[in-house]
């Protein structure tokens, strides 16, 4: 019981953190809000989590995390991938620079 009671501080120290504290990326802060939510209300009971999934129109709270949990880890895949392709295009531009950098020198 004292573990549960210290996980439900926890997700509302987080949830708390993530409305305060700024963010570079408005996705972090939405998945560490939303993520801290739905900890604290899977800590709650059962019962909460399976009347929050028939109001979605989800048949239980089992399927509810399941499509929760899929759809977190495709938007995790998109935003790194994403991420990414900025750092490449970031590498490309610095490496143009450099060469036209360097001839220049080089006359």
């Amino acid at each position: 019981m004292i573990v549960k009671y210290l996980f439900l501080t926890m997700f509302v120290f987080l949830f708390v953190y993530g409305l305060l504290r700024p963010f570079s990326s408005i996705f972090a802060k939405l998945f560490l809000i939303l993520g801290s939510i739905f900890g604290f209300i899977s800590l709650l009971g059962s019962e909460y989590v399976n009347r929050i999934a028939i109001f979605i129109g989800v048949e239980n709270a089992t399927l509810l995390y399941l499509y929760f949990g899929l759809v977190i880890i495709f938007l995790t895949i998109i935003i790194t991938l994403n991420r990414f392709d900025q750092v490449n295009s970031r590498i490309t531009k610095l490496t143009r620079k450099i060469t036209m950098l360097e001839s220049k020198i080089d006359k």
